[in-house]
Parts: C-alpha cells; sequence; structure tokens
C-alpha cells in the first residue's frame, strides 16, 4: 500500500470518529434538555387528584390547588372551573391498584354537580 491509500484510511477513520462523538454530544444534549423540560412543567401547589375521559379530547378533572379541590372540565379550546369541592372521600395517597379516588365518590360529587346545573 502506498501513503496515498493511508492517507484516504486514516481520513475516513477520522470522519468515523468525529460524527460518533457528535452523535453522543446530541444523545448527551438531548437528555439535558429532558431533564430541564421535566423540572419546568413540575409543578410545585398543583396535583391532578383524577382525571375521566368523557369523550375524545375532553376531560373532568379534580385537581388539589394548595388545600383546595376543584372540579375541572377541560377540552382542547377550554379549561373552566365547575365547581370547588370540599375533599370529603377524596383520597390522594392512591392505592396499589393505581386509583387515586373511590368511583362512587366521584360519581356522586359529579351527579351532585349534574343536579345543580339542571337547575
Amino acid at each position: 500500500m502506498n501513503t496515498s491509500t493511508w492517507t484516504v484510511m486514516l481520513q475516513l477513520i477520522v470522519i468515523v470518529v468525529v460524527m460518533a462523538f457528535v452523535f453522543y454530544l446530541s444523545y448527551l444534549f438531548s437528555r439535558y434538555m429532558s431533564k430541564g423540560a421535566l423540572k419546568i412543567n413540575a409543578a410545585k401547589h398543583m396535583k391532578v387528584i383524577d382525571k375521566l375521559a368523557v369523550g375524545q379530547d375532553r376531560y373532568i378533572l379534580i385537581v388539589k390547588i394548595t388545600d383546595k379541590f376543584f372540579l375541572i372540565s377541560a377540552t382542547g379550546q377550554s379549561v373552566q372551573i365547575l365547581q370547588e369541592l370540599d375533599g370529603d372521600g377524596l383520597d390522594e395517597s392512591g392505592d396499589e391498584s393505581g386509583k387515586i379516588i373511590d368511583i362512587d365518590a366521584f360519581k356522586s360529587i359529579f351527579q351532585g354537580f349534574m343536579g345543580k346545573k339542571k337547575q
């Protein structure tokens, strides 16, 4: 092999190493940015206690803001506070099945709200 072949091989190896280094740096940067995004979206004083899908892109939520609970409707276009809840029957701790609130308690709260709206 002559020197021009070795030069081409060396240049090829350098290009591959540089490309691998660039890919590694982009991987590290994307991990760093994703951790930062999680910190930005984390809320200190708000927590979604329960969420019920009532249609495509339509939800009823129970949200705890500081020490108060709110029944909220959310769609793709709007978010509305439906009612402030007293917190009776709400369990924030959750259980092994992943349920955070008793279904019967949510149903009674929701039916109570719907009864008030019709009047």
